[in-house]
């Protein structure tokens, strides 16, 4: 019975020995956190949330003393509940443990190469504070907009080989969620299982919000990308739909979505709490 177990037990460690060896390694997914755009990301959204709370308490100018306590406290409950550093572990971690080296190694070759380099540097720029601005008025002149058949059929593949726009309102929802706790008045001792409980009723909000966003999504995507070429647009597309890439988009992806919802559920039951 002692020998069964022996060679069971090193049956079972020679696995996670080789589980080990697979792994991505931290310094790899440090480097795809940034290459990839996805610490900008993460350091965006505390200001953008504050932005969009500023920009909704300034249309009233009448407020309660709720209101006003919350407005006092706000920039503080962002800084704790969207933790730069708190989220960029999470994500670290969930790259490290859902990515191989070899899907790692492909992944950051791409986003080293011209084309990848090229199409991080256009999301990033669409993504900033003017790009935002362009964004905007391109979508809303994009009838205007001369754009080939093959472009936009290019761009609509690559929305939905990478699951953009629901991604998207995912995004939305949850930091949607989070503004709406800082009108809602809580019921006094509000645990964070009523939060969560609030959160996934807010949930419901997907089939009016979905088909907003969509041609958004597609607008922006058709504007972020303009200045690719179709052979560019191709490689990514291309890159997308290998295996490599579905696997860096997937992991990526419900990782994001992972730490934004966790901070903005911090938020919402540390709003309830002034």
């Amino acid at each position: 019975m002692k020998l069964i177990f022996s060679c069971t037990a090193l049956v079972f460690i020679y696995f996670l020995s080789m589980s080990c060896v697979n792994a991505a390694d931290r310094h790899s997914a440090s480097e795809l956190y940034v290459k990839s755009g996805l610490e900008k990301q993460m350091r965006d959204i505390g200001p953008a949330l504050l932005a969009g709370y500023k920009n909704n308490y300034s249309r009233s100018d009448q407020h309660t003393d709720r209101d006003k306590k919350i407005y006092g406290n706000i920039e503080q409950v962002i800084e704790d509940s969207f933790d730069v550093e708190g989220m960029r572990e999470k994500v670290v971690v969930g790259l490290m443990e859902g990515i191989s080296d070899g899907d790692m190694e492909l992944i950051l070759a791409w986003l080293d190469s011209p084309v990848g380099k090229k199409i991080t540097g256009l999301e990033e720029r669409a993504g900033s504070e003017e790009g935002v601005r362009e964004t905007m008025e391109y979508i809303k002149n994009i009838k205007k907009a001369s754009i080939s058949p093959e472009r936009i059929r290019r761009v609509k593949d690559l929305n939905s080989s990478m699951n953009i726009t629901d991604t998207t309102v995912d995004i939305a929802l949850s930091t949607q969620f989070a503004l709406t706790m800082t009108t809602k008045k809580a019921k006094k001792n509000i645990s964070r299982d009523d939060v969560r409980g609030l959160y996934e009723d807010f949930q419901k909000n997907r089939e009016r919000l979905e088909p907003m966003l969509r041609n958004q999504v597609h607008g922006s995507l058709l504007y972020t990308y303009q200045e690719l070429s179709d052979e560019d647009l191709g490689q990514y597309l291309a890159f997308a739909q290998s295996e490599s890439g579905k696997k860096y988009n997937s992991v990526t992806t419900s990782i994001l979505l992972k730490a934004i919802a966790e901070s903005s559920l911090q938020f919402a039951w540390e709003i309830s709490q002034l």
